[in-house]
């Protein structure tokens, strides 16, 4: 195993937890990666695992936005 690669176990754990737009983002990452870099399967992988999680918070972050937003709009001053 190179030092860019995860194990096999971990990244099918986590995969098993990303919802479909989570899951299509690491995919499509993970086979550009591959394609464009020609790097092995498991390095692209790893690689499209960093970026999804980045994905994910940036997500995360925009969720909560809009729901502070959204609670604001709806508060009504006395």
């Amino acid at each position: 195993m190179s030092r860019s690669t995860l194990p096999e176990t971990l990244l099918t754990a986590w995969r098993d937890t990303l919802d479909e737009d989570a899951l299509e983002f690491f995919e499509e990452r993970a086979a550009i990666i591959e394609h464009e870099a020609g790097l092995p399967r498991a390095d692209a992988e790893a690689r499209a695992y960093a970026l999804t999680v980045a994905y994910q918070q940036r997500q995360s972050s925009r969720n909560r936005q809009d729901n502070e937003e959204s609670q604001e709009a709806r508060h009504v001053p006395d």
